[in-house]
């Protein structure tokens, strides 16, 4: 009898963080009035957004659609956290006429970036002047810890589409500034239990010790990245999950579970997840994705920038975009249990 109390109380503990993990929810409504600069809502798009400096930076675009999209009237907004407080801002240079730009943050500043063009100069927003302020380099830099930092890299194979692209993930030692490749296309990065995990639309990725990674000096990564004997197994990236597709009538898989964004809480991942066209919020329980929450009346969350170093504002949060309709948007603010929806109205 003593034993099977025993045994009671220890599964009492383990699930205790999964059982009593609570979420507070809260929902709210950003109305902005229409102006000269949005003269109209027609075709409305919300097409990049950002947290810093206790402000939201919501960029909007007037666009006309036929064959291909054509800017007619871009709007920076920013708006305080409570919604209160809403101006306009420059738009940033070399990006007021397109929506093909880079926009995030990195540590508590706020970049933006044309991406037409290889030459095109990096901007950093200047808070006490309010306005940008050209700049000569963007760091690649998208996690650091006390251990590593880690930084991106993306390099054409043929073209300029996506597809014609190939990706590395490097971890530096902070220590010993020994440098780690990860052949990896994921950005969002999470730590927790010393292990870090990536994601994709469909796939949980962990990386337990990055000192497993593929080692070389700088001068033969050229080399390493067309290596084509290199794969996730051979570099020590383990599944941890994977959602089940089906295929269509064309042969293209679908997918009824999507994972759009992570975080940790007191050591527990957490994912923003879309289960059948709903938002959720999920939780791995010995290997099996398990619902905690739904997340009502919204649309699909996707990120507010480009650059995959506004991935990752923290392994306990996150900020996306979602969007209702031509006059209606959102934003959803997580940090650890807190989750904030911003409804925002154009009127």
């Amino acid at each position: 009898m003593k034993r099977f109390i025993f045994l009671v109380i220890l599964l009492c503990i383990y699930l205790y963080p999964i059982q009593a993990q609570h979420f507070t929810i809260i929902k709210d409504t950003i109305n902005i009035p229409i102006t000269n600069s949005t003269a109209t809502t027609c075709n409305l798009i919300m097409t990049h957004s950002a947290k810093c400096h206790d402000h939201y930076f919501c960029c909007f675009c007037q666009i006309e659609q036929n064959d291909s999209i054509t800017a007619l009237k871009n709007t920076l907004l920013s708006i305080s956290l409570d919604g209160k407080s809403i101006h306009e801002i420059p738009y940033p240079p070399q990006s007021d006429d397109n929506i093909y730009f880079d926009f995030f943050t990195q540590n508590n500043e706020l970049y933006a970036k044309s991406y037409r063009e290889k030459g095109d100069t990096p901007y950093q927003f200047d808070y006490a002047q309010w306005k940008w302020k050209a700049i000569r380099h963007i760091s690649n830099l998208i996690y650091e810890d006390t251990d590593y930092k880690v930084f991106y890299e993306s390099y054409d194979i043929g073209g300029i589409d996506l597809a014609n692209k190939e990706y590395l993930i490097e971890f530096k030692n902070r220590h010993s500034q020994t440098k780690y490749y990860y052949p990896l296309s994921e950005t969002r990065i999470v730590r927790n239990n010393g292990s870090y995990y990536f994601i994709n639309n469909h796939t949980i990725f962990c990386i337990d010790n990055p000192k497993q990674g593929r080692w070389c000096k700088d001068y033969l990564r050229y080399n390493f990245r067309r290596d084509k004997r290199i794969s996730r197994r051979d570099n020590y990236v383990k599944t941890v999950y994977q959602t089940k597709g089906k295929w269509d009538d064309n042969g293209a898989p679908i997918y009824d579970t999507i994972f759009r964004n992570m975080w940790c809480v007191h050591n527990q991942l957490y994912f923003l997840t879309i289960i059948d066209n709903q938002c959720a919020v999920t939780t791995l329980i010995d290997g099996h994705l398990q619902k905690i929450m739904d997340l009502e009346n919204i649309g699909i969350p996707f990120y507010g920038h480009n650059a995959p170093q506004g991935d990752n504002p923290a392994s306990n949060g996150f900020l996306m975009q979602f969007q209702v309709d031509s006059t209606s948007f959102g934003l959803i603010d997580v940090v650890d249990e807190r989750v904030v929806i911003h409804l925002i109205y154009f009127h």
